[in-house]
């Protein structure tokens, strides 16, 4: 089976059901979430941000959990992911 313009798609697919909160509504079809540099430098005590705060920040708003649980019903949904990191810029840490 192809659409209108000659893209291939199966018999079973289904349409995805829109997301709908607190007047947001979202097509999963249509949405992706990009988790972003989630890496130790930036979250653990003792990593290149550590004295800008951002641990005690990345803990206090619950972070780690939050992103899992985004990602978790993202992936219930069929919506598509991605996660990406980067590499510190402190000296000390290239060393």
């Amino acid at each position: 089976m192809t659409t209108k313009g000659g893209a291939a798609t199966t018999a079973s697919s289904a349409a995805a059901p829109l997301i709908k909160t607190n007047g947001l509504q979202l097509d999963p079809k249509r949405c992706a979430l990009i988790i972003q540099d989630l890496q130790n430098d930036v979250i653990m005590e003792g990593g290149a941000f550590a004295d800008s705060g951002a641990p005690a920040h990345a803990r206090a708003q619950h972070v780690v959990d939050n992103v899992r649980r985004l990602a978790d019903a993202a992936r219930a949904r069929a919506v598509s992911s991605s996660s990406t990191s980067g590499s510190s810029s402190n000296p000390a840490r290239q060393a």
